[in-house]
């Protein structure tokens, strides 16, 4: 378990003015820059006091795995999650892009002999689908923000082996 208490003491970024206000949730005016000689319009944009990026306030992993054997054999079970409460994960603290907080839990089933000279395994990851966004991306040059979220929902087998 842990709880992470994050704030930017300053933080302190600038943006092209071009005629419409920054979206962001943070405090911004109006200003100038000089650029090789040049006057440009920016937008000032101060998240002070803001929590830090993909800083999760309470983050909680879990994990279990049990072995049965079976003869010469074994099923070995195993179940983890991971609880992770809502966080902003993009510098303009943009209300559109916030990780929801989200619980996501993953299992597996191994079956071999107990030498663990080979297995099978079948899991699932991400049982309940959670889809929280991870990363964001602004496109500046058509001003256009990407989202790209977690893995969805995977399963599969894995077969394995040791090598003498």
């Amino acid at each position: 378990v842990q709880y992470l208490h994050s704030e930017y003491d300053s933080f302190t970024y600038y943006l092209p003015n071009q005629g419409l206000p920054p979206v962001t949730s943070c405090g911004y005016s109006p200003t100038t820059q000089q650029v090789n000689g040049s006057t440009i319009a920016v937008f000032e944009v101060d998240c002070s006091g803001k929590p830090g990026l993909n800083s999760p306030k309470w983050s909680v992993n879990m994990f279990a795995e049990q072995t049965i054997p079976l003869g010469n054999y074994q099923f070995v079970l195993a179940a983890d999650g991971r609880y992770r409460s809502s966080a902003e994960i993009e510098s303009n603290f943009s209300p559109f892009f916030k990780a929801e907080e989200a619980f996501v839990a993953n299992a597996s089933l191994t079956f071999g002999p107990d030498d663990e000279q080979w297995f099978v395994t079948a899991f699932v990851n991400n049982i309940g689908d959670v889809r929280r966004l991870a990363t964001t991306s602004l496109v500046s040059s058509v001003n256009v923000q990407i989202g790209n979220y977690e893995p969805p929902r995977t399963y599969g087998l894995r077969v394995g082996f040791t090598l003498p």
